[in-house]
Order: structure tokens, then C-alpha cells, then sequence
């Protein structure tokens, strides 16, 4: 039963457990209503100390919802009042232009508790996600990459608050939310704002005039004079935070009024540094002048850092300082300079990995039952499973690296699940109350309204504790946020409930093989195998796991098991060839690749890896065949591009692999492979500088990235053509 809260200021027990029956309409401590505006109940009390407005959570309906009730003590200043509704306004009218990056816009009314004085609201979204102070606290600083890309989000929500005439004047980490499916949200209200950071400043008796946060507050609104480039500073100051992971006070000496921030940042060029310093100029008048300069300068600042036309001294320095190493490098190299040349192709190629499944929503609504399927892939989350990391190969003497969109992976592994309990869970005691929550709960779920699953589901367990398909479809539910721990949680609960539920086990396992806990993965998959030999993707899920570990054979024979079961089995034909692949066996990989699209288990990534498959054996125009159908089918598909390249050059048509490799660099603008690539193509044709050029940015990206081989194999190249 979900709690009512009061929000009476003088109401002297707000949470009386009797305010929490569904037909209560007055607080049983003070008497004041309890439906707010005839729609909205308030669950409970998210913050008190912001200084400013009084935060909660109310729903309407099923759907949750943040309340912010502006403090009494700031009711009789119209300075305060006038802030609060203009915040209304403003959120309305972005909201009616579909402005992202904002929390939406509810309600705005006034309510007057009993014997009270009333009350001004305001309802809005609630953003489910972290708030950028709380996200560095977790996850460490950002990358330089990272920067760039916040800095322009939260740019262009600002472009849009500004043409309003209206700005924030307090931005800070706390104030920026990261939502859970990865947007940013600029807020003006937080959860857990300390008095220590944020306080209001008195002018004239009582009289409320700005808003300062220490460390990000610059000095003319801090003397009640707050412009819009006072946005800016902020803005910069909140980057600050977020590429050193501390805050601006502790590195500001004010003997010297100066912030020694950069020494603390990693891996962070010059211009970066220096433009944030622009947002950060003293006097407003020295920084940017609006929205516009900024994104324009932004977009010119993420291109000069692509490119390494102002880097020739820096590879001049890594030719130095590694001169015994690059020395070592080309005594080792060929006379042969064609032979040279194909040795040192940087090919893309799909390593170790398969694809997990994962048996999805046998979903209980009313009395009818739902059935759907859906693949996921198994790896960094984002809103799904992305791509797991696989390690560099070397294949003859080609360097090999597994990268689909610039991300290292183990070659599109899949995984499947078994998803959504049959509903036929213990219901002892209130059981129609929990079976009714857990319903309401597979609707939010078919709707992908995750966290009023959750919340639905949470309410059917706290009924009734045994209710093993609510705890394994809330399971389910955290896994579709990424919440691994939450759902091995929900599924290890299932399994005592329930120790023969073999879904929960299959589906642990894929949490287990995601966190590459690859032994307890093996476990739970053979759980399941051993009470049900039959139970296919199981198999598929074992055969991925040892695949992970590099015990390819026992994959094979696991996958080679699931066709057995299923011959028609286009997912397991798939892993099977990924499997004969890191064995090198071409043919084999080749062959199960062909049957896998025969049975219409057809994408991108199969061509790609079929194309591999033949390079691999020499044939090149069968390569290139399935190269150009993986990017029919994936425009954006870098790695074939790159690849398809490699092939051209094998068969000495240059002009198509450079067409190839450029194309790669302009869908991944820090392709290192495609820039070395090219180096070699251009230093075949004798074309000395645009091989230098190409060559020299490859070494920049690779150490970036930390592929040390690759980075030293750059050099090498370097290094001889140096001396010509």
C-alpha cells in the first residue's frame, strides 16, 4: 500500500500510517486535505534543506511526479514568489516547444492546509537517473571525449533557456541529472542540497536578491548583479569538477586569486583546457557573449582535436624518446617493402564471443498470457546490453582488434533470456492484493515504464514474500536498467523460493556472464542443463561462456549440442562460426555463418564476420561481396568500410581502399586503424607527407588509447620513412 504524505507545515505527524488508506482524504494528524488539486497524493518527502522550495514525490495515478512546494518563510517575499512562478512559466513554454534537457512541466496551483496560510506548488517531471556531482562520486572524472560531448548538451539547453531571457544562475553538478537512458537534465532543485553549498543572499532587511553556490557562483552574482554569461562561468566551473573530480574551492588559492585546476585533469589537450577557462573569465565581458558562440566554438574545438596538423612536434618527441625501441622495430622488418606493407594492416576482426540468449516475457495480463522474443547483447549498458570487451589478436602477422562503432568488443555476443514469470507464485495471504500489483506491473513493463514495474512488483513482494514470479519479472525489470546487482538479487530470491524456477538461473547467469563472473556463469547454465537437458538456450548460453574463456572446443560443442536440440537454430550456427573463427578455422566459421543466414538469422555483424572468414583464407572478392552487404544493411558500419578497404589493397586497387578508409574515419573520427591504414596506402603511391600526416595521428590515437603494439607499430613506420 503505498504511504500519503501531508505537507501541512504544521502538521505535527505528516506521515500518520492511517493517511495511507486509499479512501483517506484528510490527514488524521492535522485535518488538511490530502488529494492536492484534486489529482496528486504525496508519497513521501524528498528534501527539506534546499533552502528554496520543499521537494516530494507525488503521484498521479500510477505515474510518479516531483512536487515542489515553495518554504512559507519566503511566501511574504515577492522576490521569492516571483522567482517560483517564473520558473513555472518558463518550464511551461519550453515544454510546449518540446525543449529536451528540461524536467517537464506539471502543474502550478496554490493549496491551503487546514488553519494555514496557502501554499505555492509546483508539479513536474520527475527525472529518473543521477545527478552529475553523485555520478563523478561513483565513476571517477570524465574523459576529454565525454567533456566535449556534456559541454554541448547542456550548451544547447541553455541556447534555449536564454532566448526566453531567462537563465539559470545556478548551475552546478548537483543541478545537471544524466537520465537513465543517457541524456543530460538541467534542474534548478536537488534532493540533498547542503546549507554549506547553496544559501541565499540578503540585501535590504529581508529581501532575497540571488542565489550563490560556492565554488561555481561568479563574482558579480554574488554581489546581486547576475548577468547571462554568469551561466557561463558556472558552466565552467561545473566542468571543472567534473574533469578533475574535485571541487573548485579546493584547488582556489586566494592569496593569488587564481584556480590551479588543470594539473589535476588526465589526458585533457590544451584548447579544452583553455576554452573552459573562457567560460570562466573574472570580468563577464571576457566571456562568451551568448548560447551560440559557445556551440559554435565547441563544434570548431571537437574538430581541431581530430585532426593532428598541430601535432607534428609532439610525434617528433615520441620518435625520440622511443628511439631505441623504433631502432629495435625496423631491424626487425622485411626487405620485401609489399610484404612490409600487408604485415602492418590494422584489420578489424571479430574475436571470442557468441550470442547469450534470454527467453523474454511470458507476460500475465488479466487471464491471457503475452508472448514475445527479443535478442539483447551482452555488455556495457547503455538502455540494452552493448558490447563486452574482447582482447587484440594477432593472425599471422596481421594486428588484429575487435571494434564495431569505435568500441572494443568480443564480436556481437548475444544473449538470450527467459523473461517474465508465469504468474503461478504462492499468493497465500493478501494474494489477490499482490497478484493485482504484479498485473499492474507486467502492463508498465509491456509499456518499457521500468520504474513503475519496479515499483508495482516491489508492492506484490512486500505482500507477499514468497511470490517468486513478482521477484523474478522485477529481476528482469532491473536488467533492462543495468542493474546487475539488484537483478542477481531478484533472482537468487526466486531460485530459494523456488530452487527448480530454471529461468531465474539461465537469466542469473547472463548477469554472472555480463559482469564476466564467466565460472559462476558456467554454474547456473549447467543447473539447468542437469534438470533439463533439453533446455536449448542453455546450451547457447554455456557455449558463450566458454567461449569467454577461451575454450573454444567446449564451445563448439555446446552450440554444436543446441543444434542438435534445434536445427534450426540460426543464433547457435552463428556462435558456432564466431567459435571456429578464433580456432582459425575458416572453412568451418564460413560454413555456419552461410547456414545461419539460411535460416534467416541475417545482420550486418554476420556478413562482417563472414567477410572476415574469407579474407582470412585470401578471397578477397568474397570478402569484399560481404563486406558491401554488411553495409547495405548497416550504413554506419565502420569495421566493414575498414575492412573492405584492407581487401582492396590486397588486390592493389588503392583508390577504392582510400575511398574505404575515409569513409571509416568519417563515421568514427578516432579510427586509428583507418588512419594508419591509409598512411600505408599513401606511402605505397610515394606520397611521403599525407603518409607521415596519417601515420603520425594513428600513434596519437593509439597511445590515447593505450594499444601499445599498434602505437609502436605506428612509430615504426615513422621512424623508416623518416630516414628517406
Amino acid at each position: 500500500m503505498k504511504t500519503c504524505y501531508c505537507i501541512n507545515p504544521n502538521c505535527r505527524q505528516p506521515d500518520h500510517p492511517d493517511n495511507s488508506s486509499p479512501n483517506s482524504r484528510y490527514c488524521y494528524s492535522c485535518g488538511s486535505e490530502l488529494l492536492l488539486n484534486g489529482k496528486y497524493r504525496v508519497s513521501r518527502l524528498l528534501s527539506d534543506d534546499s533552502g528554496f522550495g520543499i521537494v516530494y514525490e507525488v503521484f498521479q495515478g500510477f505515474e510518479p511526479k516531483i512536487l515542489k512546494v515553495l518554504q512559507r518563510r519566503w511566501n511574504k517575499q515577492p522576490k521569492a514568489v516571483e522567482l517560483f512562478k517564473r520558473e513555472y512559466e518558463v518550464l511551461l513554454t519550453l515544454t510546449h516547444e518540446n525543449v529536451k534537457g528540461i524536467p517537464q512541466a506539471e502543474d502550478f496551483f496554490e493549496y491551503e492546509p487546514r488553519d494555514e496560510k496557502s501554499l505555492y506548488c509546483l508539479v513536474m517531471e520527475k527525472v529518473e537517473g543521477m545527478d552529475l556531482e553523485k555520478w563523478v562520486q561513483q565513476n571517477d572524472k570524465i574523459t576529454q571525449r565525454q567533456a566535449l560531448k556534456w559541454l554541448k548538451e547542456v550548451a544547447i539547453i541553455l541556447d534555449k533557456i536564454h532566448q526566453h531571457n531567462w537563465f539559470h544562475r545556478d548551475i552546478k553538478p548537483a543541478n545537471i541529472m544524466l537520465r537513465n537512458s543517457g541524456e543530460l537534465v538541467l534542474i534548478d532543485f536537488g534532493t540533498a542540497r547542503e546549507e554549506t553549498q547553496t544559501y541565499y543572499q540578503k540585501m535590504e532587511g529581508q529581501q532575497l536578491t540571488g542565489i550563490v553556490s560556492t565554488g561555481y557562483t561568479p563574482y558579480e552574482q554574488q554581489n546581486g548583479q547576475s548577468v547571462v554569461q554568469s551561466d557561463f562561468f558556472a558552466l565552467g566551473r561545473t566542468f571543472v569538477y567534473l574533469l578533475t573530480g574535485q571541487h573548485p574551492t579546493s584547488m582556489y588559492d586566494p592569496y593569488k586569486d587564481l584556480l590551479h585546476w588543470r594539473q589535476e585533469t588526465e589526458n585533457v589537450d590544451r584548447p579544452l583546457l583553455d576554452f573552459i577557462d573562457g567560460l570562466m573569465a573574472k570580468f563577464p565581458q571576457d566571456r562568451p557573449n551568448n548560447t551560440g558562440i559557445i556551440i559554435r566554438d565547441l563544434d570548431n574545438l571537437s574538430q581541431k582535436l581530430q585532426t593532428n596538423s598541430s601535432r607534428v612536434s609532439l610525434v617528433k618527441k615520441l620518435l625520440t624518446s622511443t628511439q631505441e625501441l623504433v631502432t629495435q622495430r625496423v631491424s626487425l622488418g622485411t626487405s620485401d617493402p609489399t610484404r612490409q606493407v600487408n604485415n602492418n594492416i590494422n584489420l578489424t576482426k571479430t574475436v571470442s564471443g557468441g550470442m547469450l540468449e534470454k527467453t523474454r516475457n511470458k507476460l500475465i495480463i488479466g487471464g491471457g498470457v503475452v508472448v514475445l522474443a527479443l535478442v539483447w547483447f551482452l555488455g556495457d549498458y547503455n538502455l540494452g546490453f552493448g558490447w563486452i570487451r574482447g582482447n587484440s589478436e594477432q593472425v599471422g602477422e596481421l594486428e588484429n582488434s575487435a571494434s564495431v562503432g569505435g568500441i572494443e568488443n568480443a564480436g556481437n555476443t548475444e544473449i538470450e533470456t527467459v523473461q517474465n514469470g508465469s504468474g503461478q507464485g504462492n499468493q497465500s495471504g493478501n494474494g489477490g492484493d499482490a497478484n493485482a500489483y504484479y498485473e499492474q506491473g507486467n502492463l508498465y513493463r509491456e509499456q518499457e515504464n521500468y520504474e513503475s514495474a519496479i515499483e508495482q512488483y516491489t508492492l506484490a513482494v512486500e505482500i507477499n514474500p514468497d511470490f517468486a514470479d513478482a521477484y523474478y519479472n522485477r529481476g528482469l525489470t532491473y536488467a533492462d536498467l543495468g542493474l546487475d546487482d539488484q537483478a542477481i538479487a531478484d533472482y537468487t530470491r526466486t531460485i530459494e523460493i523456488d530452487p527448480e524456477y530454471l529461468d531465474a538461473y539461465n537469466n542469473r547467469g547472463i548477469i554472472f556472464a555480463n559482469l564476466q563472473e564467466y565460472e559462476k556463469a558456467i554454474t547456473d547454465y549447467m543447473k539447468v542443463i542437469s534438470s533439463d537437458p533439453d533446455y536449448v538456450l542453455a546450451h547457447n548460453n554455456l557455449g558463450v561462456a566458454y567461449d569467454s574463456l577461451g575454450r573454444f572446443r567446449d564451445a563448439i560443442a555446446s552450440y554444436t549440442r543446441a543444434i542438435e536440440l534445434n536445427p534450426g537454430y540460426g543464433l547457435a550456427y552463428n556462435n558456432r562460426a564466431i567459435s571456429h573463427g578464433s580456432l582459425e578455422q575458416y572453412n568451418e566459421a564460413i560454413r555456419d555463418h552461410t547456414r545461419a543466414i539460411e535460416f534467416n538469422f541475417v545482420s550486418a555483424d554476420v556478413y562482417f564476420r563472414r567477410g572476415n572468414a574469407y579474407r582470412n583464407l585470401g578471397s578477397h572478392e568474397s570478402a569484399i561481396a560481404d563486406y558491401t552487404r554488411a553495409i547495405e544493411l548497416e550504413a554506419s558500419h565502420a569495421d566493414a568500410y575498414n575492412n573492405r578497404g584492407i581487401s582492396h589493397y590486397s588486390l592493389g586497387q588503392n583508390q577504392r581502399a582510400i575511398a574505404d578508409y575515409t569513409r571509416a574515419i568519417e563515421l568514427i573520427p578516432d579510427y586509428a586503424h583507418s588512419f594508419y591504414n591509409l598512411g600505408l596506402v599513401y606511402r605505397d603511391q610515394g606520397d611521403i607527407n599525407n603518409a607521415l600526416e596519417h601515420l603520425g595521428q594513428a600513434a596519437l590515437l593509439y597511445q590515447q588509447q593505450g594499444d601499445t603494439n599498434s602505437y609502436q607499430n605506428a612509430i615504426g613506420e615513422i621512424a623508416k620513412l623518416s630516414l628517406n
